[in-house]
């Protein structure tokens, strides 16, 4: 009789598991309000998130980043393993400044906000001055830098569980991809 109800409540915690695998809240990022020509105008861009699970997410912290690499001093791209360290210390750096703090956000819902260009990798170098960041907006208008933009959501579902969404996109000569690594929802 013991093997029966041993096997009864590991069906029943395989139940559970799925049930709130299912259940749970799902933060995405929806779209990237930006166009290349208004960043020199207004730098930064809109990010629009959305939960598509059928519980609310709870406590929603978003947090983001645009930086500008000059293509002089390296070369962006997806596989590099350089640039994947890189990226790891940038979300690191990001989650330190939300941008959003602490909003509940109801199933089949959504909202959005603002990255601003600040000159900064999200903490690994200092902002920079306004004439900065404006020859370093320029630099890109003139296709002489590219755009790495990482975005993250961290949340609570309704059983407490904590999850994190992840988004990172390069934008390299007018030709965007998603980077190799954090572009996750745990």
């Amino acid at each position: 009789m013991s093997t029966a109800v041993a096997q009864g409540q590991q069906t029943l915690e395989i139940s559970r598991v799925a049930s709130r695998s299912d259940l749970r809240a799902y933060v995405i990022f929806e779209r990237i309000d930006w166009k290349k020509e208004d960043l020199a105008k207004d730098p930064g861009l809109t990010i629009n998130f959305k939960n598509i699970g059928k519980t609310p997410a709870l406590k929603v912290q978003t947090y983001g980043c645009l930086i500008i690499v000059q293509k002089k001093d390296s070369t962006v791209g997806p596989d590099q393993s350089g640039w994947n360290r890189f990226l790891d210390r940038i979300f690191v750096a990001a989650k330190l400044h939300p941008t959003l703090y602490g909003t509940d956000v109801a199933p089949q819902s959504g909202s959005g906000h603002k990255i601003t260009f600040t000159g900064s990798d999200c903490g690994e170098r200092p902002f920079l001055t306004p004439e900065q960041i404006k020859t370093q907006l320029d630099s890109y208008t003139a296709g002489e830098s590219d755009v790495v933009l990482i975005a993250g959501a961290v949340y609570r579902d309704s059983f407490g569980s904590k999850h994190e969404t992840q988004f990172c996109q390069f934008v390299v000569s007018n030709k965007d991809w998603l980077c190799a690594t954090h572009n996750t929802i745990r």
